[in-house]
């Protein structure tokens, strides 16, 4: 994959939670964007890519240590089907 190792990744947050940990998952370059997802349980998710699998790895571990949430899941990317897209403006 390019030299990049990708991961969908959702973080079970208490609401009073959910801002402190959208901050801290927002300071790290590899993350794009994040969005809340409410249901029955409320999470965050996020993709993040890193140079390497222990990379991704290490820096998935940190952010979980940083944050404390109540459950995790981490969905790896199998295929990437977009790379980019360009817009004439």
């Amino acid at each position: 994959m390019i030299g990049l190792a990708s991961t969908l990744v959702a973080l079970r947050v208490p609401k009073h939670a959910v801002d402190s940990a959208a901050r801290i998952i927002n300071s790290y370059a590899g993350v794009t964007h994040n969005y809340e997802r409410e249901g029955r349980v409320q999470y965050l998710v996020y993709p993040y890519r890193a140079a390497s699998e222990e990379g991704l790895a290490s820096t998935l571990e940190e952010i979980k240590w940083k944050i404390h949430p109540l459950d995790s899941l981490v969905v790896p990317v199998r295929r990437v089907l977009k790379l980019r897209t360009n817009f004439k403006l």
